[in-house]
């Protein structure tokens, strides 16, 4: 597993090949464990993590819920935010200490983004669909109705994605995540000295999984990895 240092309030980790696939549509009981471990290692409990559900097929790849430390019923965070929801979204945000958000991803860049003013952080799914419907933009932008942050106070971490080189985003002019995730960010605000590429190539970096390298046959295991962010619980006492 390895850590992101963003923001001191803010946990961001990021799982390895090495720490298993995330991927629920393997063995659903070894990639929950998989899951769960994470979110432990990264501070959080499993029953106060909520899972960003992505589906394809649909129209709308910019729906995002907020999720609340408590709900109307007796229902855990985990039980809200399953990791097999009837309803996708493709990103989760919250104002809670001590509740992840977790995101399984493969080539799809991952987005932190966190407003230290208002103490919201957000986990964003930005794939191809997404940044197509410019997802980057439209997630800043909600941040702001939904919470009043100021775009320009924003922090965002951008995690592993694949090059431009291997996996362009041909209705974008064939050009890469890591040039057209962060224009989208600045268009809706997000100052450039604020931005934090991770610079993490999942096409040549072996400690990530890459849908398109294994269906290119240079990658054994359609595996996913994943993406866990929150902000961190008050210390003990």
């Amino acid at each position: 597993m390895l850590t992101v240092a963003l923001h001191p309030e803010l946990v961001i980790a990021v799982a390895e090949v090495r720490d298993g696939s995330m991927r629920l549509a393997e063995d659903a009981d070894r990639v929950r464990a998989n899951r769960a471990r994470l979110a432990r290692a990264a501070g959080f409990t499993p029953e106060r993590t909520a899972h960003v559900r992505i589906t394809y097929g649909r129209d709308d790849y910019r729906r995002y819920r907020e999720v609340t430390a408590a709900g109307p019923d007796d229902h855990t965070i985990a039980a809200r935010f399953p990791d097999d929801a009837a309803e996708p979204v493709d990103a989760l945000a919250t104002r809670a200490s001590g509740v992840g958000l977790l995101l399984p991803v493969a080539d799809c860049m991952p987005v932190v983004l966190f407003d230290p003013v208002v103490r919201v952080v957000m986990l964003t799914h930005l794939g191809r669909h997404s940044v197509e419907q410019r997802g980057g933009a439209t997630s800043v932008r909600w941040l702001a109705e939904r919470f009043g942050a100021d775009p320009g106070n924003i922090l965002a971490w951008l995690g592993p994605a694949p090059n431009g080189a291997a996996y362009p985003l041909h209705a974008l002019g064939d050009r890469a995540f890591a040039d057209v995730v962060p224009e989208q960010l600045r268009e809706a605000g997000v100052r450039s000295e604020h931005l934090r590429p991770s610079g993490w190539d999942t096409v040549t970096d072996p400690r990530f999984f890459s849908h398109s390298e294994f269906l290119a046959g240079r990658q054994p295991t359609d595996g996913r990895h994943a993406v866990v962010a929150g902000l961190r619980a008050p210390a003990a006492g």
